[in-house]
């Protein structure tokens, strides 16, 4: 039960910042705010998969994760090119 509760606050955690990132792409057209936003979606995706007992995915769920992760990469390295 310990492991289906950590997984359903980080699916909620998720959800609530890939829609602040759209929110934010969609208030002041930031790329990096829409990367992260996109990013979560290959968060989320794990997420529901174990959430819904579905096995035997593990090297597509760590695809999907990398896949995050190198959106998430892409939106900080344009965050420390922005000029302010």
């Amino acid at each position: 039960m310990f492991f289906w509760d950590i997984s359903l606050v980080s699916l909620v955690m998720s959800l609530i910042i890939m829609v602040t990132g759209f929110w934010v792409y969609k208030k002041n057209g930031s790329i990096a705010a829409l990367l992260i936003g996109i990013a979560y979606i290959f968060f989320i995706t794990p997420r529901i998969a174990y959430l819904m007992h579905v096995s035997g995915m593990v090297y597509t769920f760590i695809f999907l994760r990398v896949i995050g992760y190198i959106l998430e990469l892409i939106a900080v390295i344009r965050l420390g090119y922005k000029k302010n």
